[in-house]
């Protein structure tokens, strides 16, 4: 903690120093290792590091649902998916349950947006985590 603070001193006493990198959705998307970005979504927006509305789920299902001849797939592997049930205690959902998933993580900038979802079932989206 106390480097980042005399590198932001030292910086701010001699700007020239600065080293600037472009900050835009495919560089976040791509990750540390640079990996390739995803061909979809985005990031840096207005709700940036947010989770889906209800409305912002919705629509993504909307989307994924007319696209697959009025059912929900997984955008990842194909699988027919089953609307999500309330949680009961003792109940393990299945693996085929819809979830909305952010394409680009929240932990890297990824909006709250429907442009940013995408549908997976929870078997995908549980072994995805946030390592895209």
């Amino acid at each position: 903690m106390a480097m980042v603070a005399e590198h932001a001193a030292a910086t701010a006493a001699d700007p020239s120093s600065q080293h600037l990198l472009p900050v835009d959705s495919a560089t976040i998307a791509a990750g540390k290792k640079g990996g390739k970005p995803p061909s979809k979504g985005t990031a840096n927006g207005e709700r940036a590091y947010m989770r889906f509305t209800p409305k912002g789920k919705q629509e993504v299902r909307d989307e994924n649902a007319q696209k697959h001849g009025g059912e929900n797939q997984c955008e990842n592997c194909g699988v027919t998916t089953v609307e999500a049930q309330k949680s009961q205690k003792g109940v393990t959902p299945p693996k085929t349950e819809t979830q909305v998933d952010h394409v680009i993580p929240r932990a890297k900038g990824g909006d709250g947006s429907p442009s940013n979802g995408q549908v997976l079932c929870r078997e995908c989206n549980n072994e995805k985590s946030d390592k895209q």
